[in-house]
Order: structure tokens, then C-alpha cells, then sequence
């Protein structure tokens, strides 16, 4: 067919005066540079180049082709393999030179009639209708000297045809013996002009199958040709299909499941491609990975790869995507502790919120249900804020404030906060107290916490107090010696009495204690 599709010319540049091509010819090598290092080089190009179209609509043919390049490399790789090809060659070449050039009959010179034996002749002349025997033939003008070479002639040919025939016989049944090259490969460049690409072979590409003419004085054994497998023990992948997960949702994928066929040689599990955080248990072949948020949404290009253990150059590779789709979180909104707020004073609290979407999404605060009255929140910012009076009950105040992410499919959460309003403790009045130098004033401070539940009371003296009076601080009982020579008059005494050990709930009171001179303390 003209229009066939042919991928040695369209994926390889080799000219159909080139096909089928010979092992340097599908490496792209020639014979003077070809060393292991560049046997592997070109390898590895040539199946770069062919990997390309694995997934598409000659995917049959690029799997062939890289199995006959990973043949090619196997022998011209092997420096005593190489040899006995370029000999192959060789010959080949010589049987064609051969059979091309022309038969040259040199000139043979008869005096007389010359007779042929019947086992020597042609094929021709064998199966040919004897002449009738004659008894002294009549010999008629230039009969004598055409005859003897005429026959010439024909044993000439009969014995060139011989030759050639056993050479390209033998040269067939060595080539075909030896398996450097499957037999079957001599019909590639015919099988490509189909409009539907046929398996060539089916024949395992074993070391026997590639390699199996040894002779006595070989070293190879057993072992060294189990070292590669056949074509059935080659792992080899199915396509899998692109995936589509969630961020932030834990991902697996059982690449053990997607192997054509099962394989007795053990094999190894690789990662050659895929996005960071993903991982690949080499023996298992259980693919994991957990998209973050910043990794979403996006698409991932992932290259898997199975080989055998002993002889990672025989792998089964494939290609697939991973689609991670973006799902909006809600908010991530940190505890709010309670928040004590001294009645007549202000509150002023920021909610610990953020977004935690790439990219991000503005959120919006709310107090869904106001009882405290003048609350207020900034539905940008977040800050709760709120002016407290005198006439609002001492207790405690559980505010709901709604943080909502505003997108189509945005989420929302509610924080409590809880508001405890508190009233500093009251200390009762405390008359004027009179003492005479030298004796002893003693009182107890009368002092109250007015909220609910009642708090813990703290006393404390003023530092600016005359000095030798005590004030115990759990109970509040005050006590001053006087001395015998305390100077007569007034003395103003200052006590703190503080709820809860805060200091912002304090309150103080002070109160008189006069001195008189030789009196008696009233």
C-alpha cells in the first residue's frame, strides 16, 4: 500500500532501502564507534524516542519495536555476541554480492567433441531427453566447435547454481540455528504495510533464543543463560486509566493488579516520575500518596515502572495522570479562653481564625445571636468588641461567632467565646478607731465578692500605712500595737482587697485610728 504507515521510516529515519534493518541500524550506530557505553546510550534513545508513542494509535508497533531494540542492544552489547553478528554479516553480504554479480564464462578452447558425465551435469541436463546415439555422425560446418561449448556452458551454471545454493542454504540454516535474530523478523518490513499492525513473533526472547549455537569449547553455562528471561517472564503493564482524586485525601493504587501476566522471577517496583510526596513500595507495588493542599488542583504526569531484580534491563513500564481536584476546607478556627470583663469596661478580643485554601478565600464573621447587649464583631477582621455597663448582672456569657469561607461551596464554623462579667469586691465601711499609747486596736475588715460564684478575698496593707500594723490576707483581721510613747493624733490606715489574685479586681478602703495620750481605748 502507498499510503502504509511504516515506523521504521517514520520513527527511525531508516529508508526502505534499509529494511528490514540490520541491529546497527535500529541503534543508529555505526560499526568502527559501537562500544557496551554507546550500545547503552543509544539504547536508551531509541526507546525514549519510541516510548513517546506507546500510548497511541500504533502502540502495537512501539512495542514491537522496542522489543527488537532491546534485542539489538542485548547482542551488540556482548563483545563476543557482536563478533559472530558482524560474521553474520558478513556473509550475508557475500551471498549477495554473489548472487547479484554476473557469471563470467571464461573461454575454453575444444579440438574435439567432449563427453559429460551424466552425475556431473545440471539439473537441467539430468532431467533433459538423451539424443538418439548416432554411429559416425555426419558432421555438418561449425557443428564440432559450437557443441563442446555450449555444454560448457551449462556445466558452468549447473555448478555456480550448486554453489550458491549451498551457500545461502547453509547461510539460512545458520542464521536461523544461531537465533541471533528471530526468523520471523526477516518479514518485518512487509508486516508494517498492513492496515492493522500483527504480532511478528511470539517466540520468547530467551539467551537460548538469541544465543543457542555454542560449541564444545564454549564456557557459557546454564546459569549465565537463565540470567535472561523469556519474553513471558518480562513484566509488562496495562494501560491505567487517569485518575481523579481529592486533595488532601489519602491515595493508593495497586500496581500489582495492572501486570499482563504473573512472572515466577522476582521483581522490582520503581517510581521513575510522579509528584513529591508520592511513594512507591518496590516490592509491593502499592502507590501511595496524599495530595497537600498547595498540590491541588492541578494534573500530575506518573511513570511507573517494573523490572526483574537480576536483570533490571528487562522492565515494564507505563505512563498515566493523576487529576487532583481542589475541595474547599472550612475554616481552621483556634479555642477562645474565657474572656473576664470588669463591669463599666470595655472588651476588645481578636478570633483566631484563618483560611487554609490554596488560593485562598476571604472569611466573614457573624454573631448569629446577640445577648449581651452592644456586642459587635468586624466581619473582616474578625475582632469582637464590646463596651460593658454597670447594669449588666455579673456571670458568665457564652457568645457563638460564625466564620464562613466565601465561595460557591464554601464551609462555615462557629466558635463559642466564652464572657465573664465580674464586679470588683466591696468592703463595708469601718468607723474611726481610738486607742491610748501603749495598747492594742483590733478589726475586721468587712468585705464581700458580689459575683456568682463568690471568689477567693486577698488582704493587703497600703505600703504608705504606719509602720507595726498587720493585716492578716486570707481572713482580713487587722491588728496594731501602739508604743507607750506613740505620739498622740490621727492615724490613716489603707487596706486592698483583691478577688481572685487579679489585680484589676481590687478595691480599698481607708479608716482612722486615733492615738491619745494616757486614755483609756474606746
Amino acid at each position: 500500500m502507498a499510503n502504509a504507515f511504516n515506523p521504521y521510516q517514520e520513527w527511525l529515519g531508516i529508508s526502505l532501502a534499509d529494511q528490514p534493518p540490520n541491529h546497527y541500524q535500529l541503534l543508529g550506530l555505526g560499526r568502527i564507534q559501537t562500544t557496551p557505553e554507546s550500545v547503552r546510550s543509544a539504547q536508551a534513545a531509541r526507546e525514549a524516542e519510541l516510548k513517546f508513542h506507546q500510548e497511541g494509535d500504533h502502540s502495537e508497533a512501539a512495542q514491537r519495536l522496542l522489543e527488537e531494540i532491546r534485542v539489538a542492544a542485548l547482542i551488540l552489547g556482548n563483545e563476543e555476541k557482536r563478533h559472530r553478528y558482524d560474521e553474520m554479516l558478513r556473509l550475508e553480504q557475500a551471498a549477495d554480492v554473489k548472487k547479484s554479480a554476473p557469471l563470467h564464462t571464461p573461454e575454453v578452447k575444444y579440438s574435439q567433441p567432449v563427453a559429460v558425465k551424466q552425475d556431473k551435469a545440471s539439473p537441467e541436463a539430468a532431467t533433459s531427453k538423451p539424443a538418439p546415439a548416432r554411429t559416425k555422425p555426419k558432421p555438418k560446418k561449425g557443428t564440432s566447435s559450437q557443441l563442446p561449448f555450449l555444454l560448457g556452458i551449462f556445466v558452468i551454471c549447473g555448478v555456480g547454481g550448486l554453489v550458491f545454493a549451498s551457500l545461502a542454504g547453509g547461510l539460512i540454516f545458520w542464521l536461523l540455528s544461531s537465533n541471533l535474530v528471530d526468523s520471523s523478523a526477516l518479514s518485518w518490513g512487509e508486516s508494517f504495510t498492513s492496515s492493522e499492525v500483527v504480532r511478528v513473533s511470539e517466540t520468547p526472547l530467551s539467551e537460548e533464543t538469541i544465543d543457542s549455537s555454542t560449541d564444545e569449547n564454549s564456557t557459557e553455562t546454564t546459569d549465565t543463560k537463565e540470567l535472561t528471561p523469556s519474553l513471558q517472564e518480562v513484566p509488562q503493564l496495562q494501560a491505567i486509566s487517569e485518575q481523579s482524586i481529592p486533595e488532601l485525601e489519602p491515595y493508593s493504587l495497586d500496581l500489582d493488579a495492572y501486570k499482563k501476566q504473573a512472572t515466577k522471577k522476582p521483581v522490582r517496583w520503581l517510581l521513575t516520575k510522579g509528584p513529591e510526596g508520592m511513594e512507591l513500595d518496590e516490592e509491593s507495588g502499592l502507590l501511595l500518596w496524599t495530595p497537600t493542599e498547595a498540590q491541588g488542583p492541578e494534573k500530575y504526569q506518573v511513570t511507573v515502572k517494573c523490572e526483574l531484580q537480576d536483570s533490571p534491563q528487562w522492565f515494564g513500564e507505563q505512563h498515566f495522570s493523576i487529576e487532583v481536584n481542589e475541595v474547599i476546607q472550612p475554616p481552621e478556627v483556634g479555642k477562645v479562653g474565657e474572656q473576664v470583663v470588669i463591669a463599666g469596661r470595655g472588651l476588645n478580643v481578636q478570633i483566631p481564625a484563618k483560611d487554609t485554601n490554596l488560593p485562598p478565600i476571604p472569611l466573614k464573621y457573624s454573631i448569629p445571636l446577640e445577648n449581651l447587649p452592644g456586642l459587635s464583631i468586624d466581619e473582616t477582621t474578625g475582632e469582637l468588641q464590646w463596651q460593658s455597663s454597670q447594669a449588666v448582672a455579673s456571670g458568665l456569657y457564652r457568645v457563638s461567632v460564625k466564620i464562613d469561607s466565601e465561595a460557591p461551596e464554601g464551609k462555615s464554623k462557629l466558635v463559642e467565646v466564652p464572657i465573664r462579667v465580674v464586679y470588683p469586691p466591696r468592703i463595708g465601711e469601718i468607723p474611726e478607731q481610738f486607742v491610748a499609747n501603749g495598747n492594742k486596736v483590733e478589726l475586721l475588715v468587712p468585705a464581700i465578692d458580689p459575683n456568682n460564684p463568690p471568689a477567693p478575698l486577698e488582704y493587703s496593707l497600703d505600703p504608705n500605712s504606719p509602720q507595726g500594723a498587720e493585716l492578716d490576707p486570707q481572713n482580713g483581721y487587722f491588728s496594731w500595737n501602739t508604743k507607750n510613747d506613740q505620739a498622740p493624733g490621727a492615724y490613716r490606715f489603707r487596706v486592698w482587697v483583691t478577688a481572685q489574685g487579679i489585680q484589676e479586681l481590687s478595691t480599698s478602703r481607708s479608716f482612722l485610728v486615733w492615738v491619745e495620750t494616757g486614755g483609756v481605748s474606746r
